[in-house]
């Protein structure tokens, strides 16, 4: 029994270091198989080695067309044959020219002669190009290697294949849309000196703001909104700066449609389009006319730089259309600079109130005005509180139902430090039981104001004056 079981183990051990010796060389097999039919080899070799400079002519022919271009120089380059209003953008062109004017690759070993396999007996792309002593080079490019990232190549005078790496590659398959400039005009948004949106709902335009807004109105904004309101009034800058960075306007083209429009009013572009229009204080020009969808969440548009070429660009960069021009309206009812005015006589509503400022000596100089609420004597900072109430009045939203023909239930009229210049009033007429409709003397009434408004300022000028 114990001879038995020594045999067996005997046995088992003769077989384990058999197996063990037949898994070593069956992997020591494969290795060898492996090395002898390795597909490449690290040897770079180049197909295309024309100097810095010397490239005249490149010629690139695949299935998404022909590209021809030509240089006197090497440095400036001309593409033929491009659609009306075509433009470059230039560091994409000088990347075709760099990279395919020196293509190095590495010599593939296994079945050379088998072109089909590669795809090069009938190329994907031919790239021919002409340096300036007139030698041509033309390349075949075939199908991408399985792990893509690589493409097979050979010389149009040579049989042998190479393994291009695709960043190379990839540019043999560009095509005038490839290179085709995308960007639209780059305008300061920090530094707008005017702007104009235009959409079938809704219309904003602001231009550089007019220091003669009025004797009374202190100096304002940066800009000035002319429409879609009656009178000139200032911008509101906080809200602009920041419906702008919020909603920029669109800086990149979508794409080009591959058809063409004879009648550009069918796709929207006409004397009624929607328009970007937008112009910084460097000289900066954005000049956007929008047209209809394409029903695939891009409109069609044109641009005054890039001429009569039609592009198209993503809704969702023309959330700009959008805004309100209320929103971006200063919202002061009278902004009077206190500096300015001499009196300010309220009456209406049960009340009657006169505030005078005496200017003594130097008219620039307040350190010695005298401040009067109803002829009597008050401090500057009681009365700046109050004058600050009057001021600070606030439009809530526009008129919609056009001018109110009744009679104005409260009166502000201011008079001015000089006195050859005229008084200003500022009337509310009832517009319903929420609002007051807001006419400022020499201009349209447009906006309203909450009654809550013109009773508190009310109340502030009786609790101070004592006379609530």
């Amino acid at each position: 029994m114990i001879r038995k079981t020594r045999n067996l183990i005997i046995i088992f051990a003769f077989a384990a270091v058999l197996s063990a010796l037949i898994v070593v060389t069956n992997k020591f097999d494969r290795n060898q198989e492996k090395v002898e039919r390795s597909p490449v080899t690290t040897e770079q070799m180049a197909l295309t080695n024309i100097a810095n400079g010397s490239l005249r002519s490149l010629r690139i022919d695949n299935t998404k067309g022909l590209l021809k271009l030509s240089s006197m120089d090497g440095l400036s380059w001309i593409v033929q044959d491009t659609p009306l209003g075509y433009r470059i953008k230039d560091s994409l062109l000088k990347s075709i020219t760099f990279n395919l004017s020196g293509i190095r690759g590495i010599r593939i070993d296994e079945n050379p002669q088998d072109l089909t396999v590669y795809g090069l007996k009938n190329p994907l792309s031919t790239v021919t190009m002409t340096d300036v002593g007139g030698n041509e080079s033309t390349v075949f490019f075939g199908n991408l290697n399985p792990s893509r990232n690589g493409r097979y190549t050979r010389l149009k005078s040579g049989s042998q294949v190479f393994l291009v790496p695709s960043s190379t590659a990839n540019k043999a398959f560009w095509s005038l849309e490839d290179i085709r400039e995308d960007h639209l005009p780059e305008v300061n948004l920090e530094a707008i000196s005017s702007i104009t949106i235009r959409s079938k709902s809704r219309n904003f335009k602001a231009v550089p703001h007019k220091e003669d807004l009025g004797p009374y109105r202190p100096l304002g904004a940066v800009m000035d909104v002319i429409e879609p309101w009656k009178s000139r009034l200032l911008i509101e800058d906080n809200t602009f700066q920041q419906t702008i960075a919020s909603s920029p306007p669109p800086s990149l083209i979508s794409g080009f449609p591959k058809e063409s429009f004879e009648n550009l009013s069918s796709i929207g572009l006409n004397h009624e389009s929607d328009r970007i229009i937008i112009e910084d204080t460097d000289g900066g020009l954005l000049n956007l006319e929008i047209g209809s969808s394409d029903g695939r969440g891009y409109r069609y548009a044109r641009e005054s730089s890039y001429g009569e070429t039609v592009f198209l660009i993503d809704e969702k960069d023309l959330k700009l259309l959008n805004t309100d021009p209320f929103s971006l309206t200063s919202k002061f009812v009278f902004l009077a600079g206190i500096d300015r005015v001499k009196e300010v006589e309220i009456s209406g509503l049960g009340t009657s109130y006169l505030l005078e400022i005496d200017k003594l000596g130097n008219p620039d100089d307040d350190s010695d005005d005298i401040y009067r609420i109803n002829g009597t004597e008050t401090s500057e900072r009681d009365f700046k509180e109050i004058y600050q109430n009057i001021i600070g009045l606030l439009c809530e939203g526009v008129a919609q139902n056009g001018i109110i023909d009744s009679e104005p239930e409260l009166r502000i009229r201011y008079s001015h430090v000089n006195p050859d210049i005229p008084s200003r009033t500022i009337q509310f007429q009832p517009y319903d039981e929420t609002y007051y409709l807001v006419e400022v003397e020499g201009e349209a009434p447009e906006f309203l104001i909450g009654r809550y408004q013109i009773q508190l300022m009310l109340n502030e000028i009786g609790e101070a004056t004592g006379s609530k």
